[in-house]
């Protein structure tokens, strides 16, 4: 993390075990684990909110296209993909 970017502090709980393996996380990494936990939540949230975005933006995209299915079809290929599960588990 650049030096500056951190703009606000927080408190944080952490079980006995989340913080033993934070500090040893940070250790093997060489930053302090206080910088290890933003860094690690920085690529965290960044990370799942650009796939969130996009997985909205991709199913609106499929409406728009027409790439659509009504319940009853969904219900047609769910049940015909478990009977082919089905068939592959024997």
């Amino acid at each position: 993390m650049p030096a500056g970017r951190m703009i606000r502090t927080m408190d944080v709980k952490l079980k006995p075990d989340s913080e033993s393996a934070l500090r040893k996380l940070a250790e093997r990494s060489g930053v302090t684990p206080e910088r290890y936990a933003a860094e690690t939540l920085d690529a965290h949230v960044g990370t799942y909110d650009q796939w969130f975005v996009k997985a909205v933006q991709k199913g609106l995209d499929d409406v728009a296209a027409g790439r659509v299915l009504s319940q009853e079809e969904s219900r047609q290929r769910d049940a015909t993909r478990r009977e082919s599960l089905k068939g592959s588990n024997r």
